[in-house]
């Protein structure tokens, strides 16, 4: 894992020791790259899902190149399953609802889920296919704002994923030049 840089080493070893828990990440801190972290260190069926169809090829590209093994895709018309595969949450839910075989057969094959912008899993469609993963031993999220769901569903993310068991702040990625410091000019109104 030597691309990985220390603070996102610290998320994967965090996942690591606690099995299930929410990372807390802003914006440049490296999501996807701990995600593949995740599934370079712990050798299990993984799950990423994902809410856009752009995701899912973004990611099953990174994974790739990063890993030089093959992602598989479920989404945009794609149901190709392998040990990574990235999956659009809706693709998954549709698949429920119909009683999809290839879905329904798939889903407790996994030992870990990974659910990007996990502040939309108490959405009922990705609690669905959350709740439909009894073998997932490892359960992560990953979202800049996890808990700040103006519904107070919050609590939903926390009970299929976890608590959020380690947080990158902005200021630290700022400090270490990650991140650009963010100016804020008000215009005075006449």
């Amino acid at each position: 894992l030597a691309w990985l840089r220390p603070e996102q080493k610290e998320a994967v070893n965090r996942v690591i020791a606690r099995k299930n828990g929410i990372l807390w990440l802003p914006t440049g801190a490296g999501k996807t790259e701990i995600a593949i972290g995740l599934t370079v260190k712990i050798k299990t069926r993984w799950l990423f899902i994902v809410h856009k169809k752009d995701l899912l090829h973004q990611t099953a590209e990174r994974y790739e190149k990063r890993t030089g093994m093959k992602a598989g895709k479920i989404g945009d018309g794609i149901f190709d399953v392998q040990d990574f595969t990235v999956a659009t949450f809706q693709t998954l839910s549709r698949g429920l609802k119909t009683r999809d075989r290839r879905v329904t057969e798939f889903l407790p094959k996994i030992g870990g889920v990974i659910h990007d912008e996990c502040h939309t899993a108490p959405a009922a469609s990705s609690l669905a296919v959350l709740m439909g993963l009894d073998n997932a031993v490892y359960r992560v999220g990953l979202s800049g704002t996890p808990l700040a769901r103006g519904d107070k569903r919050s609590i939903y993310a926390i009970g299929a994923l976890g608590p959020v068991i380690y947080r990158i702040r902005p200021e630290v990625l700022i400090e270490a030049g990650r991140l650009a410091k963010p100016y804020i000019h008000m215009p005075e109104l006449t």
